[in-house]
């Protein structure tokens, strides 16, 4: 089982939604587990999930009152699943803190549990670089960053790497794998700009247009490899896919 975290600690820059168009396509050949390590509940809301409605969480798993398997759900694509989350994450965060061992490898821990039972686990962090991202690192292979083209996102990466090597300390097997450039607009003179420095600084998987084909299909909870498989923004994450596969095969 290889564990992935998405993260970029600025928010609007297409994180949840590379998670959820990956994670479908590695389902094609895959047992995948989604977790939805963020409060706001983006991951579980796009996926037509009402996350007040769903009884077993992740703040479940951190409290210690679930058994991560109690805690997965099986969702209409086939062989993809979902931890979901709520607000209440966020209250648990502040508990978390507060512990004084072993609150960074509490996800890592569940995780080994269910080992045997997935292929790939993507965890869709918050934006911020708190003890839930450490966690989700903690139990990590590879991290991805989405990463708008913006001055703003690509600026937000210089603190993602010097988390990375500290984390290094705990996890010796991390490895930032690369970015995705999204919401890219090659007629703006920033974005180019931007894709310049993402180049010339860091491995890039693949680049996603900024394009109204990535929210086709959300309000139904189904994302756009499947709702509009031959677009642009499609095709760029099935690219985007093959290369996170190649980069796992050659590692």
């Amino acid at each position: 089982m290889k564990v992935i975290s998405m993260i970029n600690q600025k928010g609007g820059v297409g994180k949840t939604t590379s998670t959820y168009n990956i994670a479908t396509l590695l389902a094609k050949n895959n047992r995948v587990l989604m977790i939805d390590s963020d409060s706001q509940a983006s991951l579980t809301l796009m996926t037509a999930n009402n996350p007040l409605a769903l009884d077993n969480s992740l703040s479940d798993i951190y409290s210690g009152t679930k058994s991560i398997k109690n805690c997965i759900y099986e969702l209409p694509i086939d062989n993809l699943f979902l931890i979901s989350s709520n607000l209440s994450l966020a209250k648990l965060e502040t508990t978390l803190m507060a512990t004084p061992l072993g609150r960074e490898t509490k996800l890592a821990k569940a995780l080994k549990e269910i080992e045997d039972h997935f292929d790939y686990v993507i965890v869709d962090c918050p934006p911020s670089l708190g003890i839930l991202t450490i966690n989700s690192l903690v139990a990590s292979d590879y991290v991805v960053a989405p990463c708008e083209t913006s001055p703003l996102s690509v600026y937000a990466l210089d603190d993602l790497t010097d988390t990375i090597n500290a984390v290094n300390e705990i996890n010796a097997k991390l490895k930032f794998m690369g970015v995705i450039a999204t919401k890219y607009n090659k007629v703006t003179k920033s974005d180019k700009s931007s894709l310049d420095t993402l180049k010339n600084e860091y491995k890039i998987l693949g680049i996603v247009k900024n394009s109204v084909s990535a929210k086709k299909g959300i309000e139904d909870g189904i994302p756009c490899v499947i709702s509009d498989s031959h677009s642009d923004v499609a095709k760029s994450y099935q690219e985007i896919t093959n290369n996170i596969l190649e980069e796992i095969k050659n590692d």
